[in-house]
């Protein structure tokens, strides 16, 4: 929403007039000197009070950064600031940044910016202090941490892993030209070239099988599944789930696709993600059913 600027005021001598004439100074101060003139102005500038913390902490993050895309981003900003005085965290003029309708989208990051420039740190225990949170897309973050985990599991049962590949196409044009609709499998695990399995992750809560023997599963994850089973000729397919307390029922769930004879397998399973052990130990047990 912009760059923030104020007016700044400034009290100068300038062989000009500029602003108001400061009488008192003219005639005291400068009486032996009267030449140049005891100027009161404004000038609407970026180098404020608030510019100035927010130069402070992109210079503190610089120094955390460790991520490449994070360091981009702050040389990116700390061009912006390039006009800004660079003041030490202890002489901050925090008391000058007076909260009003023109920085009132910035009072969080003035927060925030409290915060990493006093080396503090957010706890779970009860406290006053207005704090942040942090959102995560939790299906991102779930199929990255099986594809980690995994990526140094699958090894031992000879397995390599690929993670969101494949690109097959769904439709071609009779010609074979134009392909249309990409997949992308969240993991696949191939074998001497030939793809033996393919997973995917689901942040969802299944219902316990003595409950509802679909588990309360989405039909468009498992005519998904079904395509993949096509597009890659799979014969084992994984849909993947975080375990929870209330599914009692032993996990993994196989079940065959399409005919009771059918070769191709679909297995629910379920991992615990509570520990790092507890993950481990579910994917070992999930690696050695494929195994069968």
């Amino acid at each position: 929403m912009g760059f923030p600027r104020f007016y700044v005021a400034h009290a100068d001598e300038l062989p000009t007039l500029r602003g108001r004439l400061d009488l008192r100074r003219q005639f005291t101060t400068l009486a032996a000197n009267p030449q140049p003139l005891a100027c009161r102005y404004d000038e609407f500038s970026d180098d404020i009070p608030l510019n100035q913390v927010m130069k402070a902490v992109v210079t503190r993050l610089v120094q955390l950064a460790r991520s490449a895309a994070s360091r981009r981003a702050l040389a990116e900003l700390a061009l912006v600031y390039a006009d800004v005085t660079a003041v030490p965290p202890f002489a901050l003029p925090w008391n000058a940044i007076v909260p009003d309708r023109s920085n009132a989208r910035w009072q969080a990051l003035v927060r925030l910016a409290k915060l990493i420039l006093g080396s503090d740190f957010q706890t779970t225990a009860h406290g006053a202090a207005d704090g942040f949170v942090l959102l995560f897309d939790m299906n991102a973050l779930f199929e990255r941490y099986v594809e980690k985990l995994l990526d140094r599991l699958a090894p031992v049962y000879g397995w390599q892993l690929t993670a969101q590949g494949g690109a097959r196409h769904c439709l071609y044009q009779e010609d074979g030209s134009d392909a249309l609709f990409s997949t992308f499998p969240d993991i696949q695990l191939t074998r001497d070239g030939r793809i033996g399995a393919v997973l995917d992750t689901k942040w969802k809560r299944l219902v316990d099988p003595s409950r509802d023997r679909k588990m309360d599963a989405s039909q468009a994850d498992i005519y998904q599944l079904m395509a993949y089973a096509q597009l890659y000729e799979s014969e084992r397919l994984v849909l993947l789930y975080p375990h929870y307390g209330g599914l009692h029922s032993p996990m993994p769930i196989h079940h065959r696709i399409a005919r009771r004879d059918g070769k191709v397998r679909l297995t629910i399973a379920t991992v615990d993600v509570t520990s790092h052990e507890a993950a481990q130990m579910g994917l070992r047990r999930l690696l050695d059913a494929l195994q069968c």
